[in-house]
């Protein structure tokens, strides 16, 4: 609420926009900091929990690996304390992940906790194949938001989600979660840089659902997706990809997704924000298994911070992500001008040795 006000004040003031954009990520985090002293904002704002591993579907990109790693799942007890602890810390946003969530068979417990808990803001994610089937349960739960994934259009999406019939019940989704009452219903693409041209297809599909939200991100390699080959977006294919999301915003709600990186004056014609890594400072994300990360982009335990069935969330959220809240910038960085505004792009393609520097967007 209070990010929200100052920037809608600061646009009528030109001159302090341009500083406030040109700084962004050095004052969110150091609105961050002075909350420790004063309790301005509530930290962290948002939290992935992933309930499950398991899938339903196949997909070729999915970054967790789905239905290939064997963990000690969470009980629905253990989880429902997670979310008194996360209500405590005065989370605002909560999304419940995966993995397919709705294969759980306490899932609705867990929905109908958190729906009746003290957090403003409860999303889930689903792929959408089994909402028909849980029309009712979903019904009676409270959802404020939903995210599912469409990829492409038809048999060409089904093939990438390794599920016949996928495309048909993700848009069915939509429908039933608008039908029930969900305010919000977004669908997240992941575009590979040979299939941009796709998107132009699949935006009449978008435009005709009942989506209000579309979000394009570019592919992440890691789990499953890292064994895709041509997965690397160069500068001609970025640019593309702007190009496209330029043209079709007249028309349907899209946008790219806002980890992507600092494109500097770029960001207010593609994305609802400004760039702003919020990985162990506003978000972090916990594992099937109890392990705290700093957000969902990789689950690779390698980079837990605790597990909450060893200390409490608020220990770990207090004693944790010191590499990411005294950071250590790659050498580039230290000479960049723009290092306030973009503070070395995203973690979580930093350390996947991914591309993370948009530098040739910036001059």
């Amino acid at each position: 609420m209070i990010l929200s006000n100052i920037e809608r004040l600061i646009r009528f003031f030109p001159f302090i926009r341009r500083y406030y954009l040109k700084h962004y990520s050095d004052i969110r985090f150091i609105l961050f900091k002075v909350s420790k002293i004063l309790p301005i904002l509530k930290f962290p704002r948002y939290i992935h929990l992933l309930v499950t591993f398991d899938c339903n579907l196949n997909c070729r990109q999915c970054q967790v690996d789905a239905n290939r790693r064997k963990v000690n799942t969470l009980t629905s007890q253990e989880i429902i304390h997670v979310i008194k602890e996360i209500e405590e810390a005065g989370v605002r946003h909560l999304i419940i992940t995966g993995g397919e969530p709705l294969i759980r068979k306490d899932i609705f417990d867990i929905l109908r906790y958190a729906g009746e808990s003290g957090i403003p803001r409860i999303t889930l994610a689903t792929n959408g194949y089994l909402v028909e089937k849980y029309r009712k349960e979903l019904s009676d739960v409270r959802i404020d938001r939903v995210v599912t994934s469409i990829d492409d259009v038809g048999e060409r999406n089904d093939s990438l989600r390794g599920k016949k019939g996928a495309f048909k019940k993700t848009l069915e989704a939509l429908d039933i979660f608008k039908e029930i009452g969900v305010q919000e219903r977004v669908v997240n693409t992941t575009v590979l840089p040979d299939k941009i041209s796709h998107m132009a297809d699949l935006a009449k599909v978008i435009a005709l659902s009942s989506a209000t939200r579309w979000i394009l991100g570019l592919l992440i390699p890691v789990g499953r997706a890292n064994s895709i080959d041509n997965r690397i977006f160069e500068d001609k294919e970025c640019l593309e990809l702007i190009n496209l999301i330029k043209r079709l915003r007249p028309i349907v709600p899209v946008e790219l997704n806002s980890h992507t990186g600092y494109l500097k004056d770029f960001y207010e014609d593609i994305t609802s924000e400004p760039f702003f890594c919020r990985a162990g400072i506003e978000v972090c994300s916990i594992n099937p298994d109890g392990e705290v990360l700093p957000c969902n982009i990789t689950s690779d335990n390698q980079f837990s911070q605790g597990n909450i069935r060893e200390k409490s969330f608020k220990t770990i959220w207090k004693e944790g992500f010191k590499e990411l809240r005294n950071p250590k910038f790659p050498h580039d960085c230290d000479r960049c001008e723009f290092l306030s505004a973009c503070r070395g792009g995203c973690w979580g393609y930093r350390v996947l040795n991914d591309r993370y520097c948009y530098e040739n967007f910036c001059i």
